[in-house]
């Protein structure tokens, strides 16, 4: 069991890498709102400015990085809910995994 847990925790890290980027366009999305009085709103308006200017970015960094976390993290999320012979559990089994493995549940929900 705990290669199993070091597996999660490498597969969550990873997942969080792979959303940064998203998180940062969205998070300068809400900050260049701010009045330009600061020089937050001018670096976060840099930063939307850059995301925009490549078609690359929109694609590679908005879309296929995040669905790559979603599917990875269903994957996951189903790894542990089968068990050795790759039979679905009981539904009562499967509720129970849900709850010991919460952690992989928060993963998936943003997406």
């Amino acid at each position: 069991m705990p290669i199993m847990n070091a597996n999660k925790r490498i597969l969550a890290g990873a997942e969080i890498l792979l959303m940064l980027p998203a998180l940062l366009f969205m998070s300068a999305l809400v900050l260049r709102g701010l009045p330009h009085g600061y020089g937050l709103a001018q670096t976060a308006q840099q930063v939307v400015d850059w995301y925009a200017g490549k078609m690359w970015t929109l694609w590679v960094l908005l879309l296929v990085l995040p669905l790559t976390v979603l599917v990875t993290g269903c994957g996951a999320l189903l790894s542990s809910w089968n068990d050795g012979l790759g039979t679905p559990r009981s539904a009562s089994q499967m509720l129970g995994s849900l709850r010991a493995d919460l952690s992989t549940f928060f993963v998936l929900l943003p997406h």
